[in-house]
């Protein structure tokens, strides 16, 4: 009888992973492009909308320029790059 009930158990739950599975083949490539071309997204560059220069004006009045300490703070302890880069061999 456990045999039965566990033999049934794995065949549900096989079947539930075979039906989850679906069809997950790729978006047509040329559906993206229409989707992408119909919401304006190129890489054209487009004149910013009158409520996205009013909030970026807002969100610089804002900031404080004038005050350096985050730069500080960001390239303290910064390893920076050598000025010349030497690539060599393993004979050095």
């Amino acid at each position: 009888m456990k045999k039965c009930i566990i033999f049934i158990l794995i065949a549900s739950m096989l079947l539930s992973l075979a039906a989850c599975s679906g069809n997950n083949s790729e978006p047509d490539v040329s559906e993206q492009k229409s989707l992408a071309e119909e919401l304006g997204l190129t890489k054209e560059t487009k004149v910013a909308t009158e409520n996205t220069i009013k909030i970026n004006s807002a969100l610089y009045t804002q900031l404080d320029f004038a005050d350096t300490q985050e730069a500080a703070f960001a390239t303290k302890g910064l390893i920076d790059a050598p000025e010349t880069l030497e690539l060599k061999d393993a004979d050095g």
